[in-house]
């Protein structure tokens, strides 16, 4: 018996993945901005739901519903002097807040949140899929493939919910999308 061989639900579903062409979210989700940068390896959301970048050259804090860079700090010592040693953590220098991180060596972001889920998935191995879905994660009508921008699908790509659930980013080495809803 070959034990790798896939069930009838799991071939089904491999199915439905790759006929997913990736665009753009639906309702109420709207494409924010993005933000290119180069050699980020984690991120995570403040308290004030802004989205802190970490990478080689230092870090940095964007407003995911306006695009600004609120804080370009290039202290990389201090960057490093922040960061648990496992990298889930950050301690943003200039405050007192303490950021959980989601990146290429640490956890992943926040995947639900009231009837939204995030998933990274690979229907075409070693090329990663962004995913969201409305609902029972069983019905395919709901589930969108999204276009992944300045995320490479062939490198490593985690994304997250912001804690409130009004903004998810997807997140790669080359930068990072925003998306945030409409009123709804």
């Amino acid at each position: 018996m070959n034990r790798y061989k896939l069930t009838i639900w799991q071939n089904q579903s491999l199915a439905h993945a790759k006929a997913l062409v990736p665009g753009k979210p639906p309702e109420p989700w709207l494409h924010c901005y993005t933000v290119s940068a180069a050699g980020i390896f984690a991120g995570g959301w403040t308290k004030d739901e802004n989205f802190i970048m970490l990478s080689p050259d230092g870090y940095s804090e964007h407003d995911p519903l306006t695009g600004d860079c609120l804080i370009f700090d290039r202290d990389v010592d201090a960057m490093y002097d922040n960061l648990d040693a496992h990298e889930r953590y950050f301690s943003i220098p200039s405050q007192s807040e303490k950021v959980d991180l989601f990146g290429i060596k640490s956890r992943d972001g926040i995947h639900v949140i009231d009837d939204w889920g995030l998933s990274v998935i690979y229907p075409r191995w070693p090329n990663a899929t962004v995913i969201l879905r409305k609902g029972s994660s069983d019905n395919w009508d709901n589930v969108y493939a999204l276009d992944t921008g300045v995320c490479d699908p062939g490198n490593w790509i985690k994304c997250g919910f912001a804690p409130s659930g009004k903004s998810f980013v997807i997140l790669g080495h080359a930068g990072a999308e925003f998306f945030s809803r409409n009123a709804s």
